[in-house]
């Protein structure tokens, strides 16, 4: 059956204490949709996407699969892959500011300002109807905090100007303020299935999810589709809850985030325990840390008296304003190498903040940012040629890592990265005459074990992750076929043998892991 046809199995209640939110119409197991929706009301793509990316369907020009996307003749700045997307997108809303980006002074807009651009012009030119222009007048707006102000004044005086200049959308103070507090308090991320970023998407019903730091639901895209999916099983009548941050995180920085972001202290179930849970466990507890920091590059220079943020906070006594210090410290280098464009020196930035970590004594290799510097480093050395470091983490990060992040098996987040695994063992078992590979081969490894181990993983968890006829699942089938056709051959016995695994490639696999 095609998730097209999945009805939507929640409603629109009071929330107490939230205003609304979503409820489930019904017993629903982990993965099961909870609700389906064709297309979103705004989707915008960001500023580098605009040049690679439908701005219709979401496919990438792909010189592979021969997908390329051309330029809509009027404005030349917004792309599509073809005659059909140009005009379904042209019906629904690239007519009316067609006519702002063919001008020569407007130049591509951030997303945040465009998303609010098509909001007022949804609006004014009478495409929605009194339904759902209710329901677009029920989306909450924004309650600025200290941090937001900046931001929301360089949207709304984007949106402003932009508007007196074209003389389109019509629209007064009062509603440009209203439609960009509703776009920046309620747009989600626009990600290809494989969770690339792609831009903003907003949509009434799906933003009618309140937030929990300890989600039963996520969102995923499906090209322009929206589907929100189960993470657990959720009984009828209980509050579907998405997260709005990233949960992986402690719980000082998720409640310094979600207050910054969307000006409200959590008190999901997760975090009225406070910091007790596995994001915020060290290894051991926190005794003579200047002690035993002196020697540690970074970590010996650290003093209880200097200021700390909040979002850092992990107790009152000399050891554990340290270990808050160490943690801001880790955090802002973390920050330096995802902000950094020289790959080498991304690395080195990285490697060292791991090394902190792990010399520390005290941070465990889930709790962050020791994940997300690993990841990083991963994705770094991959682009540097350094295929077989890169696995080692990414091996870690499948072994060790992720299943404390994300307990539950379907969670996209985790099944996107047994896809980067196993794209990763196919490099490699590619480059099988590479001195690196010959080695592992004549230690009687081979890749076509694992590769064929991770698609079978995939092809098990991909359904309730993703669904069925994404992008990804397709990928994931037409490998799997290639590779029975190859490993088959002239015999059926050689499918079993790669499953039997008899020089336990596996356990190699797992040994490669890197500390």
């Amino acid at each position: 059956m095609d998730d097209n046809s999945f009805p939507c199995n929640v409603s629109v209640r009071p929330s107490p204490g939230k205003g609304k939110g979503l409820f489930a119409s019904g017993m629903l197991a982990a993965g099961d949709i909870l609700l389906f929706i064709p297309r979103p009301l705004i989707t915008v793509l960001d500023i580098p996407r605009l040049d690679d990316t439908c701005a219709n369907c979401f496919e990438r020009s792909s010189e592979q699969l021969g997908l390329y996307v051309k330029a809509c003749v009027g404005c030349n700045k917004i792309k599509y892959c073809g005659k059909k997307c140009q005009s379904q997108s042209w019906k629904r809303v690239h007519k009316y500011e067609c006519k702002i980006f063919k001008r020569d002074d407007i130049p591509p807009l951030p997303h945040a300002v465009r998303a609010a651009l098509q909001l007022a012009m949804h609006m004014e030119n009478h495409v929605l109807s009194a339904v759902e222009k209710e329901n677009v007048a029920q989306m909450a707006t924004f309650r600025t905090s200290k941090s937001d102000l900046y931001d929301v004044q360089i949207v709304l005086s984007a949106v402003r100007d932009i508007a007196a200049r074209c003389g389109t959308p019509r629209l007064d103070d009062r509603q440009a303020e209203i439609y960009v507090g509703q776009i920046l308090r309620n747009s989600l991320a626009l990600t290809a299935d494989t969770l690339e970023t792609l831009g903003i998407a907003i949509d009434p019903m799906v933003c009618s999810a309140n937030h929990s730091c300890d989600p039963n639901a996520t969102v995923v895209f499906n090209g322009a589709s929206i589907l929100l999916r189960a993470l657990k099983p959720i009984v009828k009548d209980a509050e579907v809850c998405i997260s709005y941050v990233d949960t992986s995180r402690p719980y000082s920085i998720r409640q310094e985030t979600l207050f910054e972001s969307y000006a409200f202290k959590c008190q999901c179930e997760k975090c009225i325990l406070g910091p007790t849970q596995k994001e915020d466990n060290f290894i051991q507890p926190a005794t003579r840390l200047a002690e035993r920091w002196t020697t540690i590059p970074g970590l010996s220079t650290l003093a209880t008296n200097s200021p700390l943020h909040s979002a850092y906070y992990v107790g009152d006594s000399k050891d554990k304003i340290l270990l808050g210090q160490a943690q801001g410290f880790l955090f802002e280098k973390l920050r330096l190498a995802q902000s950094e464009h020289d790959r080498k020196t991304a690395i080195r930035i990285l490697t060292e903040i791991m090394e902190t970590c792990s010399r520390s004594g005290v941070w465990p290799v889930y709790r962050q940012p020791y994940p997300d510097a690993r990841h990083g480093l991963a994705w770094n050395l991959q682009q540097v040629g350094d295929l077989p470091s890169a696995l080692g983490h990414m091996i870690t990060m499948y072994l060790y890592i992720n299943p404390v992040l994300y307990p539950q098996e379907t969670h996209p987040i985790r099944v996107v990265q047994i896809w980067h695994l196993m794209r990763m063992c196919s490099k490699l078992y590619a480059e099988r005459d590479s001195p690196w590979v010959s080695t592992m081969h004549a230690q009687g490894f081979d890749f076509v074990v694992i590769i064929w181990r991770l698609l079978k993983e995939m092809d098990m968890l991909l359904e309730k992750s993703h669904g069925r006829f994404t992008s990804l699942w397709q990928g994931v089938q037409a490998l799997m076929l290639s590779m029975q056709e190859e490993i088959i051959g002239t015999s059926e016995d050689n499918l079993l043998l790669i499953e039997q695994d008899p020089h336990d490639c596996w356990g190699m696999f797992k040994s490669l892991a890197a500390p």
